[in-house]
C-alpha cells in the first residue's frame, strides 16, 4: 500500500553532432551497497542507448550527487576521450565516486539522487603539450623565486598557442630541480599524509573536500619535484 524508499537516478544526453537532447529517468534499490551497482549499469545502458555506437568520442560530463545527509550537495565537472570505448571510458570515475558515496563511513546519504548531465560529440577535443620553455631562464634560481613558463599547446589539427604559467620554487628545494608540465589525471600525485597516516579522514566534509581537489582531465599542471633540503 505505499511504495518502497528508492534511490533517483536523472541522465540528462546531449547529441552535439546530431543536435539532439534526451532526458531519462530511472530509480533503484536504496541499498548502500547495492544500489551504486545497479545505478551505475543503468547510466551505462542508458547512455550506451543513447550514443548508440562504439569508436571516438568526447564526453563533457558534469554530475551532482543529492540527498540527506549532504546538504546543498556535490557536484564534478570532467572531459574524457577515448578512441575506442568512449562511454565504458567516462563512467569509470562516476562508478568510483558514487560507491565512495553511498558506502562512506560518516553519514548515510539517502535517498539518493544523481543527476548527470551529458554532452557527446565524436570531435576529439584533445590538446597536446608540444613545448615548455622557462623564461629568461637563470644559471640558478633559489628556494621561493618565481619561476615563468611557455607552455605550447596545440589542439586536435589546430594552430598552436602559448600559454603562460607562473611557478615559486619549494621552500625546501636544494641541488637540480627539475619542472615538469602535464594534463590533469596524468600521473597525478597520491596524498602521502594520508597513504602515511599523517593525516586521517575523520568526518564527511573531510572527505567531500578530498574528492573536490581531485585533478579534471582538462587541466593544465606545472610541478617543480627535485631533493629538499633540512
Amino acid at each position: 500500500g505505499r511504495l518502497a524508499p528508492a534511490d533517483s537516478y536523472t541522465v540528462k544526453f546531449n547529441d552535439v553532432d546530431a543536435k539532439k537532447q534526451t532526458v531519462k529517468r530511472f530509480q533503484t534499490i536504496s541499498d548502500s551497497f547495492t544500489g551504486p551497482q545497479f545505478g551505475s549499469l543503468g547510466m551505462l545502458a542508458v547512455i550506451d542507448d543513447l550514443w548508440a555506437r562504439k569508436g571516438e568520442g568526447t564526453a563533457m560530463l558534469n554530475y551532482r550527487f543529492t540527498g540527506g545527509g549532504l546538504p546543498g550537495g556535490w557536484q564534478r565537472r570532467n572531459i574524457f576521450f577515448d578512441d575506442k570505448d568512449l562511454v565504458n571510458s567516462m563512467l569509470k570515475e562516476f562508478d568510483e565516486i558514487a560507491k565512495i558515496f553511498a558506502t562512506n563511513q560518516f553519514r548515510g546519504v539517502k535517498p539518493f539522487g544523481v543527476e548527470m548531465n551529458v554532452e557527446v560529440t565524436r570531435s576529439p577535443r584533445v590538446v597536446f603539450i608540444e613545448k615548455l620553455v622557462v623564461v629568461n631562464e637563470k644559471k640558478a634560481y633559489a628556494p621561493g623565486d618565481q619561476v615563468e613558463l611557455a607552455v605550447t599547446l596545440r589542439p586536435w589539427r589546430k594552430q598552436p598557442v602559448v600559454r603562460r604559467l607562473k611557478l615559486r620554487v619549494p621552500p625546501k628545494a636544494a641541488g637540480f630541480c627539475e619542472v615538469v608540465v602535464r594534463g590533469g589525471g596524468i600521473e597525478e600525485p597520491e596524498e602521502d599524509a594520508l597513504i602515511e597516516g599523517k593525516r586521517a579522514l575523520t568526518n564527511l566534509d573531510d572527505l567531500l573536500k578530498e574528492l573536490s581537489i581531485q585533478e579534471t582531465n582538462n587541466q593544465l599542471v606545472a610541478e617543480i619535484g627535485g631533493p629538499e633540503g633540512p
